[in-house]
């Protein structure tokens, strides 16, 4: 399966999960925005988007960080045209769920959009 999204947050957590991060698009809106797209493969990505946008996603925060990190610097160094549109490495994540001695859990919060209201 194929999942492409602008969200930097559920591009994360689908890492964690064990998608695949395929590519990274970039497309121009108007003269000083450019929106990136990943591009993730895996047999589950659908059923992990599905887990993101219904709030019940858990992580490991510090892995959450990293995989969020590197997303980041992807897309900046994409920007920046430090990078062509190579095939990223994808982050380690643990083999297993248990928690360490001071790591923490967390429920991902699922991201919302508000809209701008106008003053008057």
């Amino acid at each position: 399966m194929r999942l492409i999204t602008p969200c930097l947050e559920l591009g994360a957590y689908l890492l964690l999960r064990g998608a695949q991060l395929e590519e990274l698009c970039l497309q121009n809106g108007s003269p000083h925005r450019v929106t990136g797209f990943f591009v993730f493969t895996g047999s589950e990505v659908l059923t992990w988007e599905r887990e993101y946008r219904a709030g019940d996603a858990v992580v490991n925060l510090s892995v959450y960080s990293a995989a969020l990190n590197q997303l980041k610097d992807l897309l900046f160094a994409r920007l920046r045209g430090d990078i062509l549109n190579e095939t990223p490495e994808t982050p380690q994540t643990p083999e297993t769920n248990e928690t360490r001695r001071g790591e923490s859990h967390v429920r991902v919060p699922q991201r919302r959009h508000r809209r701008r209201q106008a003053l008057g």
